[in-house]
């Protein structure tokens, strides 16, 4: 990622024995939004920046999925997308290649959010929803 200019780290997350998990994430970082807290004060939004995880599961196998960047009190964050299922043996760096640029997809259509695109379901949003042609009275 540091060739492409991308601030991602990895990190080892190892809460739980047998249950870690490897990390790929863009971190954490002011979201650009602020709430007032009263006396001319505002706390900024955080905004989850996105990440790919590989997390050991029960049985041993690894489970791969992509948590979408969110902004904290801002909506809910989506569900983290399942990529696959593997056993340890079967990860090969093809498989990392293809789950970082499936991640590099996700993360880039959730920054670049269109609201003109009405063919996609989970684009509409706000007042647009109660005057779209063929819906309601």
């Amino acid at each position: 990622m540091e060739a492409g200019g991308l601030p991602a780290k990895v990190e080892e997350v190892e809460g739980i024995q047998n249950l870690e998990a490897v990390v790929l994430t863009f971190g954490a970082a002011e979201s650009g939004l602020a709430e007032p807290v009263g006396n001319g004060l505002s706390r900024h939004l955080i905004k989850q920046n996105g990440s790919l995880v590989y997390q050991q599961l029960f049985n041993g196998k690894i489970l791969v999925l992509i948590n979408l960047p969110f902004i904290e009190k801002y909506g809910q964050p989506q569900p983290p997308k399942t990529i696959a299922v593997y056993r340890p043996e079967e990860l090969k760096e093809p498989y990392f290649q293809r789950h970082v640029e499936t991640f590099l997809t996700d993360v880039t259509a959730w920054e670049d959010y269109d609201d003109d695109l009405v063919s996609e379901p989970n684009q509409r949003i706000g007042f647009k929803m109660n005057f779209e042609k063929g819906e309601g009275g």
